[in-house]
C-alpha cells in the first residue's frame, strides 16, 4: 500500500495525469517565454553597463598590458645585460573634446638602453656633445625596442607629468636624449606648434634594482592609462558632464600601474 501511494498507481487517472506533469519539469511555452524576458533585459542592460564603464574597463586593462609588460621587460633587461634601460615615451598634444583646450599625453613608448663610456669613443656616436652623454640612450635593437602605439582613443594620462614644489617629478619621470644605431639624434614630434624638447621622459631601471633618479624621495611612481582627452565624450565619462565637478564625478577610473623605486617592481591592478 506504501508502494502504490508513492508511485501514484492507487490515484486516479487524472490525478496520476497531474503528478506526471508536476515531475515533468516546465515546458517549451515556458522556456521560450523565459527567454524572451531575458533577452529584453539584456536589451535594456547592455547599453546602461556600456554608458556606466562596465563593459569598457576590460578595454582599458588590455591597453594598459603592454605599458606593464614593457616595464617589466625593461627590468629585466637591465639586470641581465648590466646597463641602465629605459621605458621611453612618445608625447602627443590633443584637443579636448570636452573644453576644448591642448592637452599633452603619452601616446607611445619603446625601450632603450645608456650608451657606455666606450660606445661614444668610437663613431657614429663618438660625436655626441659632452654635455648629453649622461643622458644619451640608444633604442634596444628587438621587437620591445620599437615605439609602438596605445590602442585608439587611450593614452598614459597627464598626471604622470606632476612635479613637486622643486621641479621634481613626483612619478619618476627622467628626461633622456635618444639617438638610433647610426647615431642619429630622434627628436620628438611636435604638434599644435607646441615646441618639445629634445629630450624624451622616460623611467629608467638600473642594474642594482633602483630606479632614477636614485635619490628620489618617492617611494612609488604611478602611471595611470585611461580614454584619451581627445577620445568622445560619451568613451571619457559615464554621462555628459556640464561643469568640472561633474566631470570628476562622472570620469571613467583610468587603470594604475604602480612602479616601486628601491626594488624596480611593478604592479598593475586587478581588473
Amino acid at each position: 500500500m506504501n508502494a502504490n501511494r508513492h508511485s501514484g498507481r492507487g490515484l486516479p487517472r487524472t490525478a496520476r495525469r497531474r503528478a506526471h506533469t508536476a515531475l515533468a519539469g516546465v515546458t517549451l511555452t515556458e522556456l521560450i517565454v523565459v527567454m524572451a524576458i531575458i533577452s529584453l533585459l539584456a536589451a535594456v542592460a547592455v547599453p546602461t553597463l556600456i554608458r556606466m564603464g562596465a563593459l569598457s574597463r576590460r578595454e582599458l586593462v588590455d591597453s594598459a598590458r603592454p605599458v606593464f609588460g614593457l616595464l617589466r621587460a625593461a627590468r629585466t633587461y637591465s639586470a641581465t645585460y648590466r646597463v641602465d634601460t629605459a621605458v621611453v615615451y612618445t608625447q602627443l598634444d590633443v584637443v579636448d573634446s570636452r573644453t576644448g583646450l591642448v592637452v599633452r599625453v603619452i601616446d607611445g613608448l619603446g625601450t632603450a638602453w645608456k650608451l657606455r663610456d666606450e660606445h661614444m669613443k668610437a663613431p657614429p656616436f663618438d660625436a655626441i656633445p659632452s654635455g648629453e652623454r649622461d643622458a644619451a640612450y640608444v633604442m634596444i635593437q628587438a621587437p620591445e625596442g620599437r615605439f609602438r602605439k596605445l590602442p585608439t582613443n587611450t593614452c598614459v594620462e597627464n598626471e604622470v607629468f606632476e612635479v613637486d614644489g622643486d621641479g621634481t617629478s613626483m612619478n619618476g619621470l627622467v628626461e633622456i636624449v635618444l639617438y638610433d644605431p647610426s647615431g642619429n639624434q630622434i627628436t620628438p614630434r611636435s604638434d599644435y606648434g607646441t615646441q618639445l624638447d629634445d629630450a624624451f621622459p622616460a623611467h629608467v631601471f638600473c642594474p642594482s634594482g633602483l630606479m632614477k633618479p636614485e635619490d628620489s624621495t618617492y617611494a612609488r611612481f604611478e602611471i595611470t592609462v585611461g580614454p584619451s582627452p581627445a577620445a568622445p565624450i560619451e568613451e571619457r565619462f559615464s554621462q555628459p558632464p556640464a561643469d568640472d565637478i561633474e566631470a570628476a564625478a562622472y570620469r571613467r577610473p583610468p587603470v594604475r600601474i604602480d612602479v616601486f623605486q628601491t626594488t624596480g617592481r611593478t604592479r598593475m591592478e586587478a581588473s
